[in-house]
């Protein structure tokens, strides 16, 4: 593996505090995260390309211990996303496929699962210890992983009792994909589930073929991209796509499906998240039938931004038509009367209420956020 060979060769025996200040800095800017005598290693967004340096393929949460460097779990390399729309990006997907293996996609978290000093241990590609990582839910990825397992009677037992004695063996890495009503975005599920997706031997680095008990990906297999393109066509958003494994790793959406996942967004705000995509109608009706549970949450935002554009309204009026004496304001409140203000200064046309609320629905998603906030406060 190249980063192992890369930390225990090429840096050599340095002390940790001085090999994870490295990664930090430029060029690298990898993400160190620690957890007792381990640290797990990502790519960030000021990263290296993939292309131009060897060991950042391998750098999505693979944990290492300090002193070391020896490989403790490792997932999957970093993976190239491929959202097919056939009449620009094609050419994307290698014209013959036939050495690839296409396995199905499935929306969830990916948790790994290793034992290391007596204790199998559960992550995600940035927590090391997933009893720490949240998302949209106050309990815990660890949590929910477990409440998976309880479907596979040995596998929660062997990891409860932290014992060696069971389908999971020590030295390899399990992968899988968590499904729960708290993680999936776009295809919602009732129950929580486990997809078990790969497994890799940590001390040769290989992928291993295994059988632990729990359900595996569906695969398919093509030959070439005219296939793929055949097989995507038929896809809607309930149909994610695949993953594709062979001379190298890479996921294939269909634009169904990156268009709805776009509009939930991966931020766990969904406030926010609903603000951004409100003020086109078609893409506002897409998301509210796409995810109805969100229904109740918009009509509330709507109403509440037309009672915002009231009390603004109602402000400019005492404060700069019939000129009463002005209290101090939040700053992003002040600004908007001001900027109301403005627009008639310069048409001379009077500010209608539909006038105010027009200004108001096209201000940014965080001012009219922060404008709900104040007005609809009690005391103003």
């Amino acid at each position: 593996m190249e980063l192992v060979r890369f930390l225990q060769d090429d840096l050599g025996a340095q002390e940790f505090q001085a090999k994870r200040a490295l990664l930090r800095a430029a060029p690298y800017h990898l993400e160190i995260r620690e957890e007792d005598d381990l640290y797990n290693v990502m790519y960030s967004e000021m990263s290296p390309g993939i292309h131009e340096w060897a060991p950042i393929k391998n750098c999505v949460g693979t944990i290492l211990q300090k002193g070391t460097d020896n490989l403790v779990s490792y997932a999957f390399d970093r993976t190239t996303e491929v959202v097919v729309d056939i009449d620009k990006n094609a050419d994307l997907i290698p014209e013959d496929v036939s050495c690839y293996t296409f396995r199905k996609y499935v929306e969830g978290v990916k948790m790994t699962l290793y034992w290391h000093e007596g204790r199998w241990r559960r992550s995600t590609n940035r927590m090391i210890d997933a009893s720490k990582a949240f998302w949209k839910s106050k309990r815990s990825f660890g949590d929910q992983f477990m409440d998976a397992c309880r479907a596979y009677p040995n596998i929660l037992r062997q990891i409860e009792d932290d014992t060696e004695n069971g389908p999971l063996t020590a030295g390899h890495t399990y992968i899988f994909v968590l499904s729960t009503p708290e993680v999936n975005m776009v295809n919602g599920v009732d129950e929580p589930s486990l997809l078990h997706v790969g497994t890799h031997d940590n001390r040769s680095y290989c992928h291993i073929e295994c059988d632990v008990g729990v359900p595996i990906q569906e695969t398919s297999s093509f030959s070439t991209r005219e296939d793929v393109l055949a097989a995507m066509v038929l896809m809607d958003r309930h149909s994610p796509g695949y993953i594709a494994t062979g001379p190298k790793r890479f996921k294939i959406f269909s634009s169904a499906y990156a268009y709805a996942r776009d509009l939930m967004g991966s931020s766990t705000d969904d406030i926010g998240n609903y603000l951004r995509i409100r003020r086109d109608a078609k893409t506002r009706s897409d998301y509210l039938h796409f995810y109805p549970k969100h229904v109740a949450m918009a009509d509330r935002l709507e109403h509440e931004l037309w009672l915002t554009a009231r009390v603004v309204h109602h402000l400019y009026v005492h404060y700069f038509i019939l000129h009463e004496e002005r209290p101090a304001l939040p700053k992003s409140l002040y600004i908007t009367l001001l900027q109301i203000h403005g627009e008639y200064v310069r048409t001379r046309a009077k500010r209608s209420l539909m006038d105010i609320y027009r200004h108001i629905d096209m201000l940014p998603e965080h001012v009219q956020r922060a404008l709900i906030t104040i007005c609809m406060a009690p005391a103003l």
